[in-house]
């Protein structure tokens, strides 16, 4: 234990020690050592230095656990706050979008039981676009470009003076040598009738070209008939409205899956079969709209003292009477105009529209008096259609303010110039994939949904995908007995 040696103290003298290389010490001598109890209190002394120590120590340690663990609480309790309110928001557009497409239902299931009036109006229409068309195709244009038609007749002619002045080259020869080449006259002849064969083969050919030509005419004329057709491209409008809200229904009900909410899965099923019986209805009234036009065709080429330009010519008249405007293919019917319309009750009128939506001037400009002239008759009519306008062109004025905003308040005149270019009616075809909500195909996750299973109305795969052996709907599994093919614009 380190403790020096004491000798003890002698009374009568001391004893001197030797010292020796090799110290003893004597066992029995009392040393001066700590007792037990010494040694005791400074091992608890020690232990409870040592307890001490490791105490605040584990204090520390666990105080600064607890606050790594609030902060940590702190930053979980905002994130689930973020998350809660993208849930809330989400949860709320899905609500909006549902109440939109129970609107459209309504509506288009309103808009079947028209009144007497209505259909008798849409008749009218009929009938005068009708007689237009004919009309168009008995007057006389002079401006017509006959360039193909002169350049066959020019090559008939040249063909024909070649073979004439073959001909007479050979009758020339052969009253030279008649008399001494009669093999050479023989050989003449061969060649001879070889040329008139190639002369009429050639003559044949050119007859069955032009009347291949026009036949081919007569179905360029058909396809333009079809796009200038107010009707036929009202139609085509509904239908791409029809398209996009079972596209929509199709995600709703997928993010209503992803997020876990309780949804009436019926009354989604009911809205898609509505919607697809409304779709089915519009397909039908295409063809009987194609059919019509097709009888139109059929009258035209009927037509006596008919000219051999004949289509020609039918096909520069409604490229004259038709708006400019309507040729455009990248041009569709607002989705915001079309439900202010459905809302209304007179997506019926669409056609009577056409003329405005395509003119390039703001709807605002349109008058009772105008849509009157236009073919609407009645007066209800003409009030929601003018309703639906002010409702549009509100709607569009908030959008642009709230997206301007954030840029800086441009001054008066350069809104009203803005607001006037954007309530035309009409977007591009890019501004309207903006505001449309596009499905992707459940099974590839890559193209866009293009085709409605029926009877269940799911708008979830596209047409490579469709095309393959599928017996039952990929999101609920209901048997398919069809599929419609659609084209959201």
């Amino acid at each position: 234990m380190n403790i020096d040696y004491s000798p003890p103290i002698s009374i009568d003298q001391e004893m001197p020690t030797v010292q020796t290389p090799t110290m003893v010490l004597d066992p029995f001598v009392r040393r001066n050592t700590l007792t037990w109890e010494e040694q005791e209190a400074a091992i608890i002394e020690q232990e409870n230095r040592l307890h001490k120590a490791a105490k605040e120590q584990r204090e520390k340690f666990l105080n600064t656990i607890i606050q790594e663990q609030m902060e940590l609480d702190n930053e979980i309790a905002k994130v689930h706050m973020v998350k809660e309110i993208d849930r809330q928001k989400l949860i709320k557009a899905i609500q909006e979008d549902e109440k939109e497409i129970e609107c459209l239902v309504k509506n288009f299931i309103q808009s079947d039981y028209l009144k007497p009036e209505i259909i008798q109006q849409q008749l009218a229409y009929e009938q005068a676009e009708h007689d237009r068309l004919l009309e168009i195709t008995r007057q006389n244009y002079d401006n017509i470009k006959k360039a193909d038609v002169l350049r066959a007749m020019e090559m008939l002619i040249e063909e024909d003076y070649a073979v004439r002045h073959s001909k007479k080259y050979y009758e020339d020869s052969l009253n030279n040598v008649k008399q001494s080449m009669l093999m050479q006259d023989l050989e003449v002849s061969e060649k001879l009738t070889e040329l008139l064969n190639a002369k009429d083969q050639s003559r044949t050919a050119l007859v069955e070209q032009l009347l291949e030509d026009q036949d081919i005419q007569m179905a360029i004329v058909a396809s333009l008939l079809e796009k200038v057709d107010a009707k036929t491209w009202s139609l085509n409008q509904e239908i791409s409205l029809i398209s996009s809200h079972l596209a929509r229904l199709s995600v709703i009900e997928q993010e209503k899956k992803r997020l876990q909410i309780a949804y009436n899965y019926n009354e989604l099923l009911h809205q898609r079969i509505q919607l697809v019986n409304l779709l089915d209805d519009l397909f039908g009234q295409q063809n009987k709209r194609r059919k019509q036009l097709v009888e139109t065709l059929k009258e035209m080429d009927s037509e006596t003292n008919k000219s051999n330009d004949f289509w020609l010519k039918n096909y520069q008249k409604l490229m004259d009477s038709a708006p400019r405007t309507l040729l455009d293919i990248g041009k569709s019917l607002d989705p915001i105009l079309a439900n202010y319309l459905l809302q209304e009750g007179v997506i019926h009128c669409l056609p009577f529209l056409v003329k405005f939506l395509f003119s390039g001037d703001s709807l605002l400009n349109i008058t009772k008096e105008e849509l009157k002239l236009s073919g609407v008759s009645l007066s209800t009519d003409r009030d929601a259609i003018i309703r639906a306008i002010h409702l549009y062109v509100g709607a569009k004025s908030q959008n642009h303010n709230y997206e301007a905003s954030p840029v800086g308040a441009p001054s008066a005149p350069t809104e009203e110039l803005t607001e006037e270019q954007q309530c035309t009616g009409v977007v591009t075809t890019s501004q309207a994939d903006d505001t449309v909500l596009e499905a992707e195909c459940v099974i590839c996750m890559d193209a866009k949904s293009e085709v409605v299973f029926v009877p269940c109305g799911h708008m979830c795969c596209c047409q490579p995908c469709a095309g393959k052996e599928m017996e039952s709907c990929p999101m609920c599994r209901t048997t398919i007995e069809r599929t419609i093919k659609v084209m959201i614009a």
